[in-house]
């Protein structure tokens, strides 16, 4: 499977939710760079999939202000 180069069209919703799946349990982390833009839709795929604890997102954002974006 390629990787879609539009980051949210539905196919490529699809393969990053497969993504995390296959992530689920195993001993590894995912290291989102770039990708501020899509922070809700990784919120719910990553909640859906069990796997908020694997993903790492680096940024400018601070962390307090991150927290109130992502956590609620």
């Amino acid at each position: 499977m390629s990787i879609p180069k539009d980051r949210s069209s539905p196919a490529a919703i699809g393969f990053f939710e497969k993504c995390l799946s296959s992530y689920k349990a195993k001993r590894m982390m995912l290291n989102l760079d770039k990708a501020w833009d899509y922070t809700p839709k990784i919120k719910e795929l990553a909640d859906l999939t069990g796997t908020s604890q694997q993903i790492i997102m680096k940024g400018s954002k601070n962390a307090p202000d991150l927290k109130k974006e992502v956590i609620r």
